[in-house]
């Protein structure tokens, strides 16, 4: 991109690697100098006010990092700054974590968001702590589909039998968050279905309740020309009828509240959860379940109702 302090440019961005890319029109207020990275992509890095930093991300989802002077740098670890005790301008020390001792002091400079770490100093400031080991912490290989599976294999060559260090791939973190998904849904299902069986106990035993109570009422209704068959019929009538009603109530407050939790936690990042979609084959086996089980409910009530006779059946004051 060629472009210099002063000049309106217009980036595309997204907050996270879940979120759609956005136009966004930035005026540039200066250039940094050019670094190496330690690999052959070219990054470009770029650097936003704390202001509109703050208006695409919620409180509680903001992460500083501390930006210091020359020869300074911190060893504590700070989501917000000031919720953290950190004012600017505040005098900070760099310890030697081996031995305790104060290797470098400074003062705070400022903050900024969606850094690779908790605290950043300068690479001149690095320079002068004069490291000699290879503070290399994580590597990225990228390769071709195609060659995946033999650049693995060579890398896994390389790493082993070496202490402290460790090898991940791109699919195997693909398969544990699909297993972790796997195994949450799995739970998520088994209460829902534990929940489903408490509901339809509840709406048996309301059933029941209902035909026991009106049992003389059915036998005057069979004793003026009702048949065996007509009674099956409207107690089969009046279950599903219960039963559409039920579901449709619950879908009504159900639905636009699990789009509302959807939405809460797609906006703090729970999960991964990024997309919606709404369960119509869940729902649809679960409605032919409750339809099916209050089938065969209705059929037993009135079976047992038929074992009676009209005249017990009418002679009843329950």
């Amino acid at each position: 991109m060629d472009a210099g302090p002063g000049d309106k440019v217009s980036i595309p961005i997204r907050r996270d690697n879940r979120s759609k890319f956005e136009e966004k029109e930035f005026v540039v207020s200066g250039v940094l100098g050019s670094r190496q990275n330690g690999t052959v992509q070219k990054v470009f890095q770029g650097y936003v006010s704390q202001e509109f930093y703050e208006s695409l991300y919620p409180e509680e989802m903001r992460f500083y990092a501390v930006t210091l002077r020359l020869n300074e740098s911190l060893e504590k670890d700070s989501v917000d700054m000031e919720d953290n005790g950190y004012q600017l301008g505040r005098q900070m020390e760099l310890k030697d974590l081996t031995g305790g001792k104060a290797v470098c002091r400074g003062e705070l400079m400022g903050s900024f968001g969606s850094a690779p770490a908790s605290w950043v100093i300068t690479e001149d400031t690095f320079r002068k702590l004069k490291m000699t080991e290879d503070v290399t912490e994580i590597l990225w290989v990228d390769c071709s589909q195609k060659d995946k599976e033999s650049v693995e294999s060579a890398i896994q060559e390389l790493v082993a039998g070496i202490e402290h260090i460790e090898l991940d791939s791109y699919d195997s973190s693909l398969k544990s968050t699909r297993t972790a998904s796997q195994a949450m849904r799995s739970a998520i299902y088994a209460l829902l279905g534990l929940l489903g069986i408490i509901g339809f106990f509840n709406m048996a035993n309301t059933i029941i309740t209902g035909a026991i109570t009106r049992k003389q009422e059915l036998g005057v209704l069979q004793a003026v020309g009702m048949t065996n068959r007509q009674l099956n019929w409207m107690m089969q009538a009046e279950g599903v009828l219960f039963s559409v009603g039920t579901a449709a109530i619950s879908l009504a407050i159900g639905s636009p509240l699990g789009y509302a939790v959807f939405s809460y936690a797609k906006e703090y990042h729970f999960f991964g959860i990024n997309e919606y979609h709404f369960p119509a084959v869940e729902i649809g086996v679960m409605v032919l379940i409750i339809l099916l089980l209050q089938a065969s409910l209705s059929f037993l009530l009135s079976r047992n109702l038929r074992k009676e006779s009209l005249v017990e059946r009418i002679s009843y004051h329950g």
